[in-house]
């Protein structure tokens, strides 16, 4: 009980909530194709709240890791305890919160898993948009299909259009760019804003993107 007690309370999925908390990920950096798909990838998120435990040791000693460590783990292993528990012993129910908190493991299906994402991340006008909602429509087990429209503009100035849609569901998002490629990352950021998965600009974003 203790073992699997343990490795609820350290498991990826749930690390990678604190680093989503705190807002870690937020400080992330790569190059500007994969910064995004970095800062929303889980297991980066639970390597990134170890490293900076790790950090917290190296410069203030373990006294401090121990506080932080106790106030924040607290509340996550009474709630892993009241699951195991569940598990363990006829008649005992644990509760909602603790069940959501751990949905992979309580087995429920009427209980929604978690969100991906507990904070949007910040808006970028950088490419890496729709290498992040590709990757966020294959962690939801859904299908993206990217629909284009002729070219209009001119031969020298082609402007392409095209539409973000979920299989079997509606359009996501519309744009154009000079290029495909630069139409698509428009179309897959516009989606992820409206996925909640990205944050809207502070300012209306007008033009097209040529890259």
């Amino acid at each position: 009980m203790q073992a699997l007690l343990q490795a609820l309370v350290v498991a990826n999925s749930h690390l990678a909530k604190f680093t989503q908390h705190y807002k870690l990920h937020f400080q992330l950096r790569g190059n500007a194709s994969q910064q995004l798909t970095i800062q929303a990838s889980m297991p980066i998120h639970a390597d990134l709240f170890e490293a900076y435990v790790g950090a917290l040791f190296q410069e203030q000693g373990l006294n401090p890791v121990y506080s932080f460590l106790s106030q924040a783990l607290r509340p996550s292993i009474s709630l892993a305890y009241e699951v195991v528990k569940g598990n363990y012993i006829e008649g005992f129910v644990a509760s909602t919160q603790a069940r959501l908190v751990f949905s992979s493991y309580a087995g429920r299906s009427d209980i929604p898993p978690a969100p991906l994402m507990a904070h949007p991340l910040p808006f970028t006008e950088e490419s890496g948009c729709t290498s992040l909602l590709n990757q966020h429509f294959t962690q939801k087990h859904k299908h993206l299909d990217w629909e284009f429209s002729p070219p209009g503009g001119s031969a020298s100035a082609p402007v392409w259009e095209v539409k973000a849609v979920e299989r079997g569901g509606s359009v996501l998002a519309t744009a154009t760019g000079a290029t495909k490629k630069a139409a698509k990352n428009i179309a897959a950021r516009r989606a992820l804003i409206a996925l909640g998965v990205l944050q809207a600009p502070s300012t209306p974003q007008t033009g097209t993107e040529n890259a």
